[in-house]
């Protein structure tokens, strides 16, 4: 990768942006995740880091019975959880262990709602200027990938994400995209000139490999003008 970009990234990310990558499940925001980090900590930036499916399946032991309960329920059916707990827990997440650098979020925000609390918290709260990673792919090629997912976390010794664990869960969450979170992103693209602090990028995924989604998003950041 050319220095000259490798140092227009470091400005950028210099400047404490917030990044939200967002898509369909299977468009390996997870892997741009963790390659995303590891470039960062190449670079010795120290991003913080939200991932809110992660959140879900770790703090649910955290809530009272009653919200256990309803929250295990709706993920192992793997039908979207409230947004309003949605937001409870990465604000949560910023309110108590949050000071300083760019924030890196996954798997935020799945509706308008939520995509609505993000805006106002992260811009008119932290006053952060927020870039959407857009990574797009088919609905042919996402569930592929969960497919294959699902079979090397099995090849593993490990078990499937609950809520991808069987091929009906698999065509419900590919449709959970289309009818939540593409009205979530057509939200955010209809807010994106809010005082020029939300930009949104449109990264192709169909037929690349991991390495080459990722040079497309270093890129991408690095010609950023915040």
């Amino acid at each position: 990768m050319k220095q000259s970009r490798i140092s227009s990234f470091i400005n950028v990310m210099l400047k404490e942006p917030v990044l939200v990558l967002i898509g369909q499940s299977g468009s390996s925001k997870g892997t741009q995740v963790t390659l995303l980090l590891k470039t960062c900590k190449n670079l010795k930036i120290k991003p913080f880091t939200i991932e809110t499916g992660e959140l879900f399946r770790t703090e649910v032991n955290k809530f009272s019975n009653l919200n256990k309960e309803k929250i295990s329920e709706i993920q192992n059916s793997g039908k979207i959880q409230s947004h309003v707990h949605a937001t409870a827990l990465w604000a949560h997440e910023l309110l108590y262990n949050y000071d300083s650098g760019p924030i890196i979020f996954d798997g935020s925000p799945r509706s308008i709602p939520e995509a609505d609390d993000m805006l106002s918290f992260l811009i008119k709260y932290l006053g952060k200027k927020v870039i959407f990673i857009k990574l797009n792919v088919s609905d042919e090629e996402a569930g592929r990938r969960i497919i294959e997912r699902n079979n090397s976390l099995i090849s593993s010794g490990k078990a499937p994400r609950q809520e991808t664990d069987s091929p009906e869960k698999i065509v419900e969450k590919l449709k959970f995209f289309h009818t939540h979170v593409k009205p979530a992103i057509d939200f955010i693209q209809n807010h994106q000139i809010i005082e020029g602090n939300v930009q949104i990028i449109d990264i192709e995924t169909e037929q690349k490999n991991k390495s080459d989604v990722h040079n497309d998003i270093i890129t991408a950041i690095s010609n950023v003008t915040l």
